[in-house]
């Protein structure tokens, strides 16, 4: 399960399961979109960690909602 939380309000923006034998990478880029629908979080701060530098993650991110993204690592 990926999800998105808005930590300071203390909400669940969304969440996506992971597929079967999947992982995270399928199911980020679809969070993603979902979360961008209708505007998104336009000037929200968004962090992901490090399996941001996937390519495909990369891309999602680039297309998102808004410019502002950051990367955590743990």
């Amino acid at each position: 399960m990926v999800s998105a939380f808005a930590t300071t309000s203390r909400l669940v923006l969304g969440q996506e399961a992971v597929a079967g034998k999947s992982n995270a990478l399928t199911a980020i880029p679809v969070l993603l979109a979902r979360l961008a629908e209708g505007g998104g979080p336009r000037g929200a701060l968004v962090s992901i960690d490090a399996i941001a530098t996937n390519g495909t993650i990369a891309e999602a991110r680039r297309n998102g909602p808004s410019p502002r993204w950051a990367n955590a690592t743990c």
